[in-house]
Parts: C-alpha cells; sequence; structure tokens
C-alpha cells in the first residue's frame, strides 16, 4: 500500500469527517448528545487554524482515500525542554487499515517537521486506559 501524507485542506473536510468521528469516538472525547454538526465545525476551524502555521492537520492518503489523520501543533515545552517541542493532539487510523504503515507515516511526517522547526522533542498525551497506543508508541521510543 502506497501511502502519501499531506496537509488537510478546506476542500477535503467532507472526506475526512469519518475518519475526525472515528478518532473522537475511540478517544472518549465525543460525547454523543455533541450534534455531529458542531463536530465538523471543530474539524473546519482546525483546518483552518493550520494555515495560519504553528499547527498542522494532516491526513494520509491512499490513493483518493483517507486512511489516517493526525493533528499536531508547536509547543514551548515548559521548562523541561531546550527548544519549542510538537505536540501529537491526534494521531487516529482507520480500523480497517492498522497495521499497514499508516501510523508510521504520520509518525514520520510529524517527526520531519519537528526536525526542521529545530526540535528534538515530540510529545503526545495516550490516556491511561489506551494500552495499546501506549504500546505503539513506546515501539517508537516514546515513553512516560
Amino acid at each position: 500500500m502506497r501511502i502519501a501524507v499531506r496537509d488537510v485542506t478546506m476542500d477535503q473536510i467532507e472526506q475526512i469527517a469519518p475518519l475526525w468521528e472515528q478518532a473522537w469516538r475511540a478517544s472518549g472525547r465525543r460525547r454523543t448528545d455533541v450534534p455531529l454538526a458542531l463536530s465538523l465545525d471543530r474539524l473546519r476551524r482546525r483546518v483552518e487554524v493550520a494555515a495560519g502555521g504553528g499547527y498542522r492537520f494532516l491526513a494520509a492518503w491512499c490513493g483518493d482515500q483517507p486512511v489516517g489523520i493526525a493533528t499536531v501543533s508547536l509547543t514551548d515545552g515548559g521548562p523541561m525542554m531546550d527548544a519549542p517541542g510538537v505536540h501529537i493532539h491526534v494521531l487516529h487510523v482507520g480500523k480497517d487499515e492498522r497495521n499497514g504503515g499508516v501510523g508510521k507515516a504520520l509518525l514520520a511526517e510529524v517527526t520531519d517537521w519537528a526536525t526542521s522547526m529545530g526540535s528534538d522533542q515530540v510529545v503526545v498525551d495516550v490516556p491511561p486506559a489506551s494500552r495499546d497506543v501506549a504500546r505503539w508508541y513506546a515501539r517508537w521510543g516514546f515513553g512516560p
């Protein structure tokens, strides 16, 4: 499977929406009483913010089909970091596309961006109940 990672544009929102919804449901952040329209408004705002810099909304594509998404931003990292870091807010791969290199491709783009910004720090928050996700990140050198 050939995977291409690109920044999401406004005209791709409808294609990305199902992955966005999956990501939010999987994270436990999406309450079922929140209308999908509100969730799509948040998606549009993130694409708009990404156009301003310092934030990226990425999609992994297999042909013309989106198979994964990631949202990342620059962070000052606090007093423990020498340079700005990159914070992964969301990294989600469609259920049917897992274990095919999609997550690896998204993570590679994120780390390349961090390097281009002069940072060697990439941080991610993984909910404690997401053991499989924590193990996946650990395989790539992330730790608590």
